[in-house]
């Protein structure tokens, strides 16, 4: 056996063990690769109305949904925001409309498809694309805006490293007394904010500008 010469210990409780998980860029990858199929699908599906590509168009939202969940339910604020709570706990709005589609295909399935319930089946998955794109954008994930809104907490930790600061100032003047050539006034305390974006030229296929300056190595 394997475990035979250890002590007891070595093997009475199980041990906590890393899980290795796929880094963001690899997942950013994927989720682009669904996105160009869905919008390559739903171009065909709005234009055709087939029934084929709407079941296909169905499958690759359903497959982004279970890769995105994940953010909707451990992001209460952005639920909030979105307004996509429900009375049941741990039950969002994007999941009763993936349910609802689910219900509305059985349906069809079971009962034949008809011009009527095909379009209102179309419409709704044109409605939970959106829907979830819009959960997405909440982290910027399709636009980048210009303006910048900082989280509650990132401008709390900078005020209160502002009182940090300031704290530490007028302990110091209590130390070296009042015959001192320091600048209290501009020391520790303020911030430098930048007026203007830093714009970047974009290297593209390891190709870099004539005019720009290569750190040596």
């Amino acid at each position: 056996m394997a475990n035979q010469g250890l002590p007891a210990a070595n093997y009475k409780f199980n041990n906590m063990q890393e899980i290795k998980s796929h880094s963001s860029v690899l997942f950013n990858e994927r989720m682009a690769i669904l996105f160009y199929l869905l919008d390559m699908k739903s171009i065909g599906l709005n234009t055709d109305y087939d029934l084929q590509q709407m079941l296909e168009v169905k499958a690759v939202l359903k497959q982004i949904y279970k890769n995105m969940r994940t953010l909707i339910r451990n992001n209460p604020t952005m639920r909030a925001t979105l307004n996509l709570d429900t009375k049941d706990n741990g039950i969002y709005v994007t999941d009763v409309a993936i349910g609802m589609i689910d219900k509305m295909v059985e349906y069809s399935h079971a009962n034949g498809y008809t011009e009527k319930n095909l379009f209102i089946i179309i419409e709704e998955l044109n409605n939970f694309e959106v829907m979830i794109k819009d959960v997405l954008q909440y982290y910027n994930y399709f636009i980048r805006p210009d303006f910048k809104q900082k989280p509650d907490i990132e401008i709390a930790t900078e005020n209160y490293k502002e009182l940090s600061d300031k704290s530490t100032i007028e302990q110091l003047k209590g130390i070296v007394g009042k015959r001192h050539r320091i600048d209290f006034d501009n020391l520790g305390s303020s911030r430098i904010e930048l007026n203007q974006e830093i714009e970047y030229d974009e290297v593209v296929d390891g190709e870099v500008d004539e005019n720009d300056e290569v750190a040596p190595n």
